[in-house]
């Protein structure tokens, strides 16, 4: 009894995600089977080691009459039989397997074990740089949350400044009962909370600036020269030095009298004379 010889690939070879199939070309066209292969020959026999490429094993074909006349793919596979399986040899898991193409598939295992390797090679430092890279990642996202903490606590400080410089929860209304021109008060109170929340002034600060002011105001006497609420705290206004404590020299001459210009108007001369004699009741 002749013995089998073994499969020629391991059962465990697959190309089939290999689509190329390297061939010789110079070794096919010197072979004998390409030389005796002629119209529908050659075309089964290209079509059969196509086949056996990705078969599993590779390199083999099954031994089964109807399965190789599918795949041969001619008209009358039985004509082109003996052409088209030269060099297939039937071994003992009876498959028949093609020394030249298995030799080739062990050539093109070994290049796919390599390229599995070198892929998985290259994903273990991928993986590795990634582990790396986390902690610094992380120390990156630690100080962003620390800088956002830092300016979430000096957003709150500038937001409460005002009640950290002692403002009352009632200081709209105290300052607009004390202000002695009451206009655009919309405005006046977008204007206050402005100040209040910026820190720049403490309470106690800025009461007595407002007081230094209405005192001024006071002694000026005319209300049209009283500025409005806005337009004071947008100046800052509690900050300015006033001189307070006696009254201003009027524009205009002493009550009662009339000016000597046209009409009973101030003159120049009038304004020097005032101002003279202010200056002597300073002395």
């Amino acid at each position: 009894m002749t013995m089998l010889p073994a499969p020629m690939s391991t059962p465990a070879s697959d190309l089939k995600k290999m689509p190329m199939m390297f061939i010789d070309i110079v070794a096919l066209q010197n072979s004998e089977t390409w030389a005796l292969a002629d119209g529908w020959e050659a075309k089964a026999c290209l079509n059969l080691w196509m086949r056996a490429w990705h078969q599993v094993p590779a390199g083999s074909l099954p031994n089964n009459e109807k399965v190789l006349e599918a795949f041969a793919a001619v008209p009358d596979c039985k004509a082109v039989r003996a052409v088209a399986l030269r060099g297939f040899v039937l071994c003992s898991d009876g498959r028949l397997y093609h020394p030249t193409i298995c030799a080739r598939v062990v050539a093109a295992m070994g290049k796919s074990e390599k390229a599995a390797k070198s892929a998985n090679h290259r994903w273990e430092n991928e993986k590795q740089d990634h582990a790396n890279a986390l902690p610094r990642r992380r120390r990156k996202i630690s100080r962003n949350r620390k800088e956002t903490d830092s300016s979430k606590t000096t957003l709150a400080v500038i937001e409460g400044g005002g009640r950290k410089s002692g403002w009352p929860d009632d200081f709209e209304k105290q300052f607009w009962d004390r202000y002695p021109r009451k206009v655009a008060k919309d405005a006046a109170m977008r204007m206050l909370r402005r100040v209040e929340r910026s820190c720049s002034v403490g309470w106690a600060e800025f009461v007595a600036g407002l007081d230094r002011y209405i005192e001024y105001a006071t002694m000026r006497g005319d209300p049209q020269f009283v500025k409005h609420p806005s337009t004071w705290l947008n100046a800052g206004c509690w900050a300015d030095e006033l001189q307070t404590g006696r009254p201003m020299p009027t524009s205009g001459p002493p009550t009662g009298s009339r000016g000597s210009g046209p009409g009973g108007k101030t003159s120049f001369g009038d304004i020097a004379r005032m101002s003279l004699a202010q200056m002597g009741a300073d002395r």
